[in-house]
Formats: C-alpha cells, structure tokens, sequence
C-alpha cells in the first residue's frame, strides 16, 4: 500500500472513531470534517449538509431567530437534518473504510503471490492471479 492510501486509511478509521463515539458535538463535527475532506466526493457532500444544518443550530442556540426566519427554514427541526446527515455521513465513512480495508486485503494478497512466484512457473502462476 503506498503511503498515500496508508495516510488515507488513517483519516477513515480516525474519522470513524469518532463517529462511533457515544456523544457527538460541533467540535467533533468539524474534527471529522478535517479529516476525511476530500477524500470521497460523497462524504464530501453529506459534510456540506450537515455544516449547513449545524450553521442554522449555531444560529438557533445564539437566538438569531430573525436571520433563521429570512433563510426559510425546512419543515423537519434542524436537529432532525443534522441528526439524519450525521447518519449518512457514519455510513458513508464507513462504506470508504470498508473499502480501503477491502483494498489493503487484495494488495497484501498479491504481495504474499509475487513474494512467492519463483522461476518462470511462478511468474506465470502470478500473472495468472
């Protein structure tokens, strides 16, 4: 695995550590945000949403009522959107994690073949992997 996908793993499983946790925060939020950014364009977008809704929380718990009320706000609460986007954003971190895992197995596989392959035959069995 090159160091780059390493690195990347990393970020997956530091994030879905944190996802994981029994209490969630805005702090936390923004620590998994930093984390997996621009790793996978789908996490990418459920990050986007949920930063809105966390914005509009921010803006609820400062009473900025006024300036909720000009943005329009959706029929569902916002603690509803931003429990519901930290849902997708734990599965979607997820769904990356498993695949990089997935990734790291196949790549470790083909190591153990190549590392073995000896001769012609072996380059051939290899190859044929």
């Amino acid at each position: 695995m090159d160091k780059l996908s390493k690195i990347q793993k990393e970020k997956i499983d530091a994030a879905w550590r944190l996802l994981t946790e029994e209490t969630t925060s805005f702090g936390k939020f923004e620590k998994v945000r930093t984390l997996v950014k621009g790793l996978n364009p789908r996490v990418d977008k459920t990050l986007a949403e949920a930063a809105k809704v966390i914005s509009k929380l921010k803006k609820i718990q400062k009473g900025e009522v006024i300036t909720l009320a000009a943005e329009g706000l959706a029929e569902d609460t916002p603690q509803k959107l931003f429990l519901a986007r930290w849902k997708t954003l734990k599965s979607e971190v997820k769904r990356v994690r498993d695949i990089y895992r997935s990734h790291q197995k196949n790549l470790e596989t083909a190591a153990r073949v190549a590392h073995g392959a000896k001769g012609p035959w072996g380059l051939i069995t290899a190859a044929a992997g």
